[in-house]
């Protein structure tokens, strides 16, 4: 028998139905720990992680929403800068409520201008 918690088979059944229901084309997936928090922009079509950033490149502490906000605004930038077209993405929570750092990094992702 697998060794997974329910909420752990849960968090990964709603953090794959993302790729499999969306019908963008990117998906940017958050993860956090108890210090950082982790940020990926994922292709759907190719199945591979395109860009990825951590917390700890902008603070070298642990996370409140002051640090997700400013996060958020340098993922959103390096996504802008790479891939200059405006990308229309799906945001996958990885199962976490969407309040706290995990809404403030979306506001300010959004802020820069990408669309979801």
């Amino acid at each position: 028998m697998s060794q997974e918690t329910r909420s752990h088979r849960r968090k990964r059944r709603v953090s794959y139905r993302v790729f499999l229901t969306t019908d963008k084309e990117y998906v940017i997936s958050v993860r956090k720990t108890s210090k950082y928090m982790y940020a990926q922009f994922d292709s759907v079509k190719e199945r591979k992680t395109l860009t990825a950033l951590s917390s700890r490149a902008v603070e070298k502490k642990k996370y409140n929403k002051e640090i997700a906000k400013k996060f958020g605004t340098e993922f959103g930038e390096l996504i802008k800068k790479k891939y200059k077209a405006d990308v229309s993405v799906a945001f996958n929570r990885g199962g976490m409520a969407y309040h706290g750092c995990v809404k403030e990094f979306a506001d300010s992702v959004r802020s820069v201008g990408l669309k979801f």
